[in-house]
């Protein structure tokens, strides 16, 4: 169950951080062709073949090349969030997500991807 939660980890993490770069490729994309064609294969791969770090590998080394750090600086940011969130619990019976949040100090819970309660 660690392996699968370890690599669900790291599969939901090079797809965010995917989408936050390219998205962030926006300021660069209309004067640099070689973050423009990163984009478009990152993008591809991204979308047809579902392979999130091979295109988030794509469109960092485009944009770390325009702006050395840009692509650290992201995984540093998306790393800290995650701190912030452990998952504590999921039901072997329904959709529900039990997790328990520093910054808001409390606990949760999600039903079918709706807050219901909070404070448990």
């Amino acid at each position: 169950m660690e392996q699968l939660e370890e690599e669900t980890y790291r599969i939901v993490q090079d797809a965010t951080l995917t989408e936050q770069l390219l998205q962030y490729s926006n300021r660069y994309r209309s004067f640099d062709d070689n973050v423009q064609a990163a984009f478009n294969k990152s993008l591809y791969v991204f979308e047809h073949d579902y392979d999130y770090a091979q295109s988030l590998e794509i469109i960092s080394k485009a944009l770390d090349l325009v702006e050395p750090g840009v692509t650290e600086r992201f995984v540093t940011s998306y790393e800290k969030t995650r701190e912030n969130i452990r998952f504590l619990e999921r039901s072997s019976f329904g959709n529900f997500l039990f997790f328990h949040s520093q910054q808001k100090k409390g606990s949760y819970v999600i039903i079918e991807g709706q807050m219901k309660a909070e404070s448990l």
